[in-house]
C-alpha cells in the first residue's frame, strides 16, 4: 500500500484533500482548521481493494493509511504544493 498522489478540494467553502493509493483506495480527509478528519472513501478499478476483499478498509488498515495520507498532506502543504491560480492573485 503506497500513496500514489493527492489532490486539494476547495468546493463549497470546504477543503477536501483526495489521497489516492495504489490498491485503488482514495480516501478524502477533510482539514478543520489545524485538525485533518476522515471525511469519505472511493474505490476505484477493477483490482481495488474493496474488490478483490469484498470488503471496505478499516480498524489498522484506516488509521495506517490515514496517518501515511495526513503526513503527505502536511508536507505539501508546507512546501506550498497545493497552491492555486487564486492563492496567488490574492498575494500580489
Amino acid at each position: 500500500m503506497k500513496i500514489t498522489g493527492t489532490l486539494r478540494n476547495t468546493a463549497f467553502n470546504k477543503e477536501i484533500f483526495h489521497v489516492h493509493f495504489d490498491d485503488g483506495m482514495t480516501i478524502n480527509i477533510r482539514r478543520s482548521g489545524q485538525q485533518f478528519i476522515y471525511d469519505n472513501m472511493v474505490s476505484k478499478g477493477l483490482d481495488s481493494y474493496f474488490l478483490k476483499k469484498g470488503k471496505w478498509p478499516k480498524g489498522k488498515n484506516l488509521e495506517k493509511r490515514m496517518e501515511m495520507g495526513v503526513a503527505l498532506i502536511k508536507k505539501n502543504i508546507k512546501n506550498n504544493r497545493y497552491r492555486t491560480k487564486k492563492d496567488k492573485e490574492n498575494e500580489s
